[in-house]
């Protein structure tokens, strides 16, 4: 019904009381007029207007769900995120760990390496030294043996004289002495 139609109704329901006491039927009429115009009213906001209500209600449902699930989700991404920090940590003092051992193993080594070096240019010093030595102390032995035979020969021409024979045969006597102290 269309709104100039309910007006016709309501016009002659308002006829029909002016004359006459509301009866029974009367009342009848005007709650089935209102019952017809609620009718009406109904169809025609469900007609244009009922989806659209639908629809943001669904959507408004929608959201909210996302919403509670959207918590949820932050949830699990949060624990997930502290999960991957906490392994990041242990996996980072694993490793520093590890490069801790390598570095120590490093210069343990090095550290050796460098002993070795010492080891081997103090065995080599050591050598040259007592090369050193032991040509010092040849070429003193001779120096002094040269010494004695020349600090000999002239004692024995002194006290020998010039007789060649006398001299030979003392030097050799000193000799054998003194190799015999050996």
């Amino acid at each position: 019904m269309s709104a100039s139609q309910q007006e016709q109704i309501a016009e002659v329901a308002v006829e029909e009381t002016a004359h006459e006491d509301p009866s029974t039927q009367t009342i009848l009429l005007n709650v089935a007029a209102q019952l017809i115009n609620i009718a009406i009213f109904m169809f025609i906001f469900v007609k244009f207007f009922g989806g659209k209500i639908r629809k943001q209600l669904d959507d408004r449902q929608k959201d909210i769900t996302a919403i509670a699930h959207a918590k949820e989700e932050y949830a699990d991404i949060m624990a997930k995120a502290q999960s991957q920090v906490d392994q990041l940590l242990v996996e980072g003092k694993a490793h520093k760990e590890k490069l801790l051992q390598e570095a120590t193993l490093l210069s343990k080594k090095k550290e050796e390496e460098i002993i070795a070096q010492a080891n081997s240019k103090a065995e080599s010093l050591v050598a040259q030294a007592e090369g050193s030595a032991k040509r010092m102390n040849d070429e003193l032995e001779n120096n002094f043996i040269d010494s004695v035979k020349r600090i000999s020969k002239l004692v024995v021409q002194k006290v020998a004289g010039d007789n060649a024979a006398v001299q030979d045969a003392y030097l050799d006597q000193l000799s054998k002495e003194f190799s015999s102290q050996k």
